[in-house]
């Protein structure tokens, strides 16, 4: 309330390099906009011992992605890093329609939120396992970083599991693992 937390956001956006904008209205609200000039790296690292080459990543292009996430922020990011390396994708809001895209489309790899409304990840796998009898990659992506929620996604049916906020370089080497 006191506009302490903008000023600091500003000095941290300066030190970066980076411009903030805000846009108001009089009893509607602010909007406040920030842009960082972030440089694009030749690399992607997977992990602390292994580097994938960019061409290894985009080895993924060849692939077509089902994202099951009701979150628009997490859809709106992983829907940007997939057009960043050509990786084509679908988006279904919740398992109900991630089911029926299955029904009507062939996937290679399935990226499926636990928590979602109308049929949850984890209903959604079953029914992709049991009813539709395929055996198409599912990762889990959950918000439940618990110990033991690993292990119930697995016995659940899906294939691997990442916890959010969603790292790209363990969701690269996930996807290449795979498939």
């Amino acid at each position: 309330g006191t506009g302490l937390g903008l000023s600091i956001a500003k000095q941290l956006i300066d030190l970066q390099g980076g411009t903030i904008d805000v846009n108001s209205k009089v009893n509607e609200g602010s909007e406040f906009l920030f842009h960082l000039p972030f440089k694009k790296t030749d690399r992607v690292c997977l992990n602390n011992h292994f580097q994938h080459q960019e061409s290894d990543v985009k080895e993924l292009n060849k692939l077509e992605i089902l994202l099951v996430e009701d979150n628009p922020i997490n859809v709106k990011f992983l829907l940007t890093l997939f057009k960043e390396y050509e990786i084509r994708s679908s988006v279904a809001e919740n398992g109900k329609i991630a089911i029926e895209k299955m029904k009507n489309n062939q996937y290679d790899i399935v990226l499926m939120d636990i928590e979602m409304p109308e049929m949850n990840g984890f209903e959604a796998t079953s029914l992709i396992r049991n009813e539709l009898k395929s055996s198409v990659p599912i990762i889990a992506l959950t918000a439940n970083a618990m110990a033991g929620e690993e292990d119930k996604c697995l016995s659940m049916g899906m294939d691997d599991y990442i916890s959010k906020p969603i790292n790209s370089t363990v969701l690269f080497e996930k996807m290449l693992n795979a498939v």
